[in-house]
């Protein structure tokens, strides 16, 4: 049976972290066998809020790392051969969403799943695939092979780059629309002005792994390609 580790990197989340953890803990030791929760030095509840959860493990970083060295951390505590990335702020989220997440990858269907939320922002033309989704699983192997580069990644170039890994390893992936989950944007969580400045570090971030939007583009037919080998 394949077993998979849950990792989720935390900052400011005390809104919404509890219903996700909620919803993941239905799954503990029977799909999803250990839950890592990565507080980067949140300033909220997040810390007191994750003491509630004693079935999860929480790594406390001693200062601000941001998500992809965060995340590395925890890659590299996990014990199985799956990682399941997951936001913290995800509204809406359903134990049915988990299970058509996971099926996939129980069921041989592809090496990669990514979700599609009812937010996603998708390039024209692509449609229901979002590249910078969070939301993914993937195998750890794959992941620690190229831990030394996960580690130094700006904060939001994770993503891009594991998807760069997706199709230089060719792996196979299964996109799964989650209609009803949202990402809880920054709006509601900073002033308006802080909103835009960490959108734009954030674009400069994703971008930066890519020459301009040619690249992004190609990324995106690369990773059609892998999806059209085993259907939508």
């Amino acid at each position: 049976m394949k077993k998979i580790s849950c990792i989720i990197p935390a900052y400011n989340e005390e809104k919404n972290i509890s219903n996700v953890l909620d919803v993941l803990l239905k799954f503990l030791h029977k799909d999803i066998f250990e839950i890592i929760v990565v507080n980067d030095c949140s300033s909220d509840k997040t810390e007191e809020i994750l003491r509630n959860f004693s079935e999860i493990k929480i790594i406390q970083n001693e200062k601000n790392l941001w998500k992809s060295a965060s995340v590395a951390k925890a890659i590299k505590i996990s014990n199985w051969e799956f990682i399941f990335l997951i936001d913290a702020d995800l509204l809406n989220l359903e134990p049915e969403n988990i299970n058509l997440f996971l099926k996939p990858i129980f069921e041989n269907q592809s090496d990669v799943v990514i979700a599609y939320l009812k937010n996603s922002w998708p390039l024209f033309p692509f449609k229901k695939i979002d590249y910078c989704s969070w939301q993914r699983i993937i195998s750890k192997k794959i992941l620690l092979e190229n831990i030394d580069e996960i580690e130094k990644l700006e904060s939001y170039g994770l993503e891009v780059f594991i998807n760069k890994l997706i199709i230089k390893h060719k792996l196979s992936l299964k996109i799964i629309n989650w209609k009803n989950v949202e990402n809880d944007f920054h709006q509601e969580k900073d002033w308006f002005l802080t909103w835009w400045r960490k959108n734009l570090k954030i674009w400069k971030n994703i971008l930066k792994h890519w020459w301009w939007f040619f690249w992004i583009y190609k990324m995106n037919f690369d990773l059609i390609k892998l999806l059209k080998k085993i259907g939508r």
